[in-house]
């Protein structure tokens, strides 16, 4: 998933029935991932937005 693969596409790939057994095993959040949604979140920080 952080190379941008879908949830949905890998559950297909192992043959999982449920998308939330493929999201139990296969999904973590990697140092890049968190890194990347505090980026996100930065933009609503009115502390860190331009006037």
């Amino acid at each position: 998933m952080d190379q941008g693969a879908s949830l949905k596409a890998i559950q297909e790939r192992l043959g999982h029935k449920q998308h939330q057994t493929t999201a139990d095993i296969y999904t973590h959040v990697t140092k890049k991932v968190s890194r990347d949604l505090a980026d996100k979140f930065d933009q609503f920080d009115p502390k860190k937005q331009s006037i």
